[in-house]
């Protein structure tokens, strides 16, 4: 977008960068808990975020 001299204007990340974020999180949140987290409880968290944080 834009002419190539030019920053891009500050976007939304893009919904794989957001997932891909979110999912990094995750890994993190349940390392630091339980080592590991149910599955379910996992899935569960990966699908909140993936639905743009509400």
């Amino acid at each position: 977008m834009g002419v190539f001299g030019q920053k891009e204007p500050a976007k939304k990340p893009t919904r794989k960068e957001r997932v891909a974020r979110g999912n990094e999180i995750i890994a993190h949140q349940n390392f630091n808990k339980e080592g590991v987290m149910s599955g379910r409880k996992a899935m569960k968290m990966k699908r909140h975020i993936e639905r743009g944080g509400k």
